[in-house]
């Protein structure tokens, strides 16, 4: 387990998971090490909630940074699901 904030719906509700989980989580602290934190104006048990109703929060999270390189962007990007972003 680790912070609601970063896991991924599977994980919050103790589904069977793969190494996807992972990729989705190294998302989310890239983007934190990048850019202004994802969810801020969410609560822990908020995100939590969102996630494991898979509700769509793509507004929500932060825009890439500009002033990261090209090369970090990209793998951000590439760590993101293909179809709209859901906690």
């Amino acid at each position: 387990m680790g912070t609601y904030l970063w896991m991924a719906s599977e994980m919050i509700k103790e589904k069977p998971c793969t190494h996807k989980v992972n990729v989705y989580s190294f998302d989310f602290v890239l983007l934190e090490l990048t850019t202004l934190v994802p969810f801020q104006r969410m609560t822990p048990v908020q995100v939590a909630y969102a996630a494991s109703e898979k509700i769509p929060i793509n507004n929500l999270r932060p825009p890439l940074s500009t002033s990261c390189s090209l090369m970090l962007n990209n793998l951000i990007r590439n760590c993101q699901p293909c179809k709209e972003v859901v906690l």
